[in-house]
């Protein structure tokens, strides 16, 4: 209705002036309206001065089709860009399985890349990122993310054992399930991720960076993973019946001091996993050589990271990296764990838990902010201040800076000749023993389950949480985040399960053949799967940033 109006106008000759009702009031029209009026009117030759003329372009830009278009455009824009961040990432792993297949790469070549990235590489990465932009403005513009592990971790847990519950999981077995699904990676693939894309992701106004707000995040993720996580799987050990099957080394646990048997060696059972048979009353062997879902001990450990949380700090106070790895539950006696557990944390114990909550990463951005909030003469020692160039110690920053490039190409590498092992005859998710009615096909429903719950329902949820955070708690209150700060958010939450879980489970004990199968299935299923979830968060994330 109101293009014909605006067409017997032009037609017909009438006043300019009803014209120009129409034009301040073109967002009462549909967007072709305004099309077809300037066309007529360019035609006749006969349109008035639209200098003079009240500007439209504020009313235009909410046109449907013009709306849609630019839409478009941002989304293949994104989409071209996680795709092609994603390749690089694979390109990487790629080189990694090659040199692992060609013998280039094996056990402790894969462990000191690892230390190297994990314990030097990332510190030294988030520290030269955060030092220049780190001041007190960064926190109260991105606290709110100190609470966005307690967000995916409580959803995701929910979800993971909601979808274990769907498919009929005993459960026994959701304690392991709701651990994997709460915990996803925050180190490795996100910063592989943020770094990829570069600027494909703009700073903030207030010129942060995505890689400072991923640093926030992971901040209280560790302190939440290492308390919690333990906790949950234990939960798992103490629900399995007494008769039910053991996990692996658990059969150590029920050695009494009966006459008739012989006891356990005291010695730490070596690599192999042989057993030690034992003349127990039920004439079964006091050690099994497999877990409760039949996986051996290789395929357990085909998915754990070659250095872990659990071995910070070790490039700095040492270790022999050819000797035996004692940090697995089965290479220790299980009855010297037993008679310590219910005592009191030990100081050594307490030092242990703070190594793995607080790793050199975290170390390294608590410190960039410390200097960064502190007087500026500390900071300008490493960073130069604005319209400046050079600093007393701008060397020590550009080694660091350095080294900081070093942890994608080292880090994806090191998971690529992992990921070989994965994959192939002796991961978990290849064919393995039956122990009584923990078959493989239940292994893998559980293991799927808890996939699509950690990397397809998480995300989804997780956005609809941000965004009734971001108009109902932020927008009334005049907040407005910017890209830089949801697009991290979003980028950890659509991640694969921690590697550090299934170290997790093998040193309590429990949940291990889930932990290692969850932690490969969605390992290989994580290139296709984050190309689609993070074009599709990262689309909808502009919505929350403008």
């Amino acid at each position: 209705m109101p293009a014909c109006c605006c067409f017997i106008c032009l037609v017909f000759h009438l006043p300019t002036d009803l014209l120009r009702w129409f034009v301040q009031h073109i967002e009462d029209f549909p967007c072709s309206a305004m099309d077809v009026v300037l066309k007529a009117a360019g035609n006749r030759g006969k349109a008035p001065d639209l200098a003079a003329w009240p500007k439209p372009s504020k009313n235009l830009a909410r046109c449907p089709s013009a709306v849609t278009m630019e839409i478009s455009e941002n989304v293949w824009h994104i989409a071209g860009a996680v795709l092609t961040a994603i390749l690089k990432i694979c390109s990487l792993i790629a080189v990694g399985m090659h040199l692992e297949r060609k013998k280039l790469l094996n056990g402790e070549k894969r462990k000191c890349l690892s230390a190297l990235a994990m314990d030097v590489c990332l510190p030294c990465l988030l520290f030269t990122d955060v030092l220049p932009e780190a001041d007190f403005s960064l926190l109260l513009e991105g606290w709110q993310l100190l609470l966005w592990p307690f967000a995916y971790a409580s959803v995701s847990a929910l979800l993971g054992m909601l979808c274990c519950l769907a498919i009929g999981i005993p459960s026994q077995h959701l304690g392991a399930a709701a651990a994997c699904a709460a915990f996803p990676n925050v180190n490795g693939f996100p910063v592989s991720v943020i770094s990829a894309l570069g600027s494909a992701i703009p700073k903030s106004p207030a010129g942060f960076s995505p890689m400072v707000f991923l640093s926030i995040i992971q901040l209280t993720d560790g302190l939440l993973k290492y308390t919690l996580g333990p906790a949950v799987f234990r939960r798992d050990r103490r629900m399995r019946p007494s008769t039910s099957d053991l996990p692996l080394g658990g059969s150590l646990h029920s050695i009494e001091g009966d006459g008739s048997s012989r006891r356990f060696a005291t010695k730490d059972l070596d690599a192999a996993i042989e057993p030690i048979e034992q003349n127990c009353p039920n004439g079964e062997l006091a050690a099994q050589k497999t877990t409760d879902f039949g996986l051996t001990m290789d395929q357990v450990h085909a998915v754990e990271p070659d250095w872990s949380r659990f071995d910070a700090y070790k490039v700095f106070s040492g270790f022999d990296p050819t000797a035996a790895d004692v940090s697995s539950n089965l290479r220790e006696p299980f009855l010297k764990r037993v008679q310590v557990s219910h005592l009191l944390p030990s100081a050594s114990d307490i030092k242990a838990l703070l190594r793995q909550v607080v790793p050199p990463q975290v170390s390294a951005v608590l410190l960039a902010l410390a200097i960064g909030m502190g007087p500026s003469e500390f900071k300008e020692l490493l960073v130069p201040p604005p319209g400046e160039t050079g600093a007393y110690l701008g060397f020590v920053f550009g080694t660091a800076k350095e080294l900081g490039k070093g942890f994608v190409p080292l880090q994806m590498i090191s998971l690529g000749g992992r990921m070989l092992n994965v994959v192939s005859d002796h991961g978990p998710l290849a064919s393995s023993g039956n122990t009584g009615n923990n078959t493989r096909s239940k292994l893998l429903r559980i293991s799927a389950a808890v996939g699509v719950a950690r990397m397809i329902l998480a995300p989804m949820v997780l956005y609809f949480v941000a965004y009734a955070f971001n108009e109902y708690v932020l927008r009334p209150r005049g907040h407005i985040r910017p890209i830089a700060f949801w697009a991290p958010a979003f980028i950890v939450c659509a991640m694969p399960t921690a590697n550090n879980m299934s170290t997790m489970a093998d040193l309590i004990g429990s949940g291990r053949s889930i932990a290692a199968a969850t932690t490969a299935m969605q390992l290989m299923a994580a290139p296709v799967i984050l190309v689609a979830s993070l074009s599709t968060l990262l689309s909808l994330e502009e919505h929350l940033g403008n």
